[in-house]
């Protein structure tokens, strides 16, 4: 079959399973990779939007490869929570329970590969600066590789843990001046390998209003490229350097709301993302968007920009990621995918908005006696879920129904 002209890259591996989900990829135009055999040794030296594996397959995938990749989704069949730590210790933010509904997967990789650049919520820059970091009383040395107001992406020799606490200090040589610190929590691991330091993915905790101007700029400033890292001193062992000139600050453009597949680190929409947030700040850059999408992309984007992921399911409701679609207070019908066959639900939500960096809270409107049994049943038993966390966080996939507001 032949590819679309600027579709997204995916790399698929099994070892036949998985021959439905290519389908639906190919139906979703998007350029896929398939291997049966494990990844080629050329795999690693590609940016994908996405890898897509077996968790068989998944456990095997060498660190470069994943580094490689913008967001990672494994399917499991059955459940098992050992399994799913351990995808998430190979940096998968996504699992994915078999049986699933064809038409809530279908939606699931739809929202996956066209996020379209609204869906960003705060821009990623690269730095490449040695900083400092405290875990607990202990000073660490890092470089800091990647930097958005909601979380920072860390090259280090130094030994840390998924959801363990890290407080960055950035240093003023890189901070226009005036250092200062900001916590934040290990989200993502890749562990050291021979020769290479261990890449940390922190998610930063809610900072206030002076504090987040302080990192704004800081990623304005970088905006223009990374800062120039002397060769001796790229390694996360190198001593911080006394004063190299600052960036200056650049205002960064607003992108234009267009309807089109935007390069994005990653997953990561783990879910920028999928997160969490499925789509967190730290996915990898991709090839540079195409001069002139091809048309199919244009309704494809639409309809992604209907999905949304939501976490956090109740009676009461659930708490969605940010969507312009869901940026306004008022009341949407929605269509919630939890079950692996029969009809979606299709609820009245009330449309909250949430705090600092939190998604919208959808509150249940006039929710049957009957809708709210069957809730109840699937709470334990929903498809999708982060790799490492519990029920409790499994994410439910939403269709918006209702038309854009014009």
């Amino acid at each position: 079959m032949s590819q679309l002209t600027g579709a997204p890259k995916i790399l698929l591996l099994h070892d036949g399973e998985l021959a439905d989900v290519a389908a639906l990829l190919c139906e979703l135009g998007a350029a896929i990779t398939e291997r049966r055999e494990g990844p080629a040794p050329q795999d690693a030296e590609s940016n994908w939007r996405l890898v897509l594996a077996s968790a068989r397959r998944a456990l095997d995938l060498p660190t470069d490869l994943l580094r490689a990749s913008a967001f990672r989704i494994a399917v499991l069949d059955g459940q098992s929570r050992t399994v799913c730590a351990l995808l998430r210790r190979a940096s998968f933010e996504l699992v994915v329970r078999r049986p699933v509904h064809p038409v809530a997967l279908r939606l699931l990789l739809l929202h996956t590969l066209y996020r379209g650049p609204e869906k960003r919520r705060t821009p990623r820059v690269s730095v490449g600066a040695p900083l400092h970091f405290r875990a607990g009383l202990r000073r660490h040395r890092a470089i800091l590789a990647e930097i958005s107001e909601r979380g920072c992406r860390l090259l280090t020799s130094q030994r840390a843990a998924l959801g363990q606490t890290l407080t960055l200090q950035i240093p003023a040589a890189i901070a226009g001046g005036h250092a200062f610190s900001v916590k934040g929590l290990v989200v993502r691991l890749i562990p050291a390998q021979i020769g290479t330091p261990s890449v940390l993915t922190l998610e930063f905790d809610p900072v206030p209003g002076p504090l987040r101007v302080r990192l704004r700029s800081l990623v304005s400033a970088y905006s223009v490229g990374p800062s120039a890292l002397p060769q001796a001193d790229a390694t996360a062992d190198a001593p911080l350097p006394t004063k190299p000139a600052a960036a200056p600050v650049v205002a960064r453009p607003e992108p234009a709301a267009v309807a089109e597949p935007a390069p994005t680190e990653p997953i990561e929409t783990p879910g920028e993302a999928l997160a969490p947030d499925l789509e967190t700040d730290f996915e990898s850059d991709l090839e540079p968007e195409p001069p002139a999408p091809p048309r199919r992309l244009v309704p494809l984007c639409d309809e992604a920009s209907r999905v949304v992921l939501a976490h956090g399911l109740c009676r009461e409701g659930m708490r969605a990621e940010p969507s312009p679609r869901l940026a306004r207070s008022g009341e949407l019908t929605v269509a919630l995918h939890l079950e692996s066959d029969g009809p979606p639900l299709r609820v009245r939500v009330q449309v909250e908005p949430g705090e600092v960096d939190a998604g919208p809270w959808l509150r249940f409107k006039d929710l049957a006696p009957a809708d709210g049994e069957r809730l109840d049943r699937l709470l334990t038993g929903l498809w999708a879920v982060p790799a490492g966390d519990g029920p409790e966080n499994a994410l439910v996939v939403c269709e918006i129904l209702d038309p854009p507001h014009g």
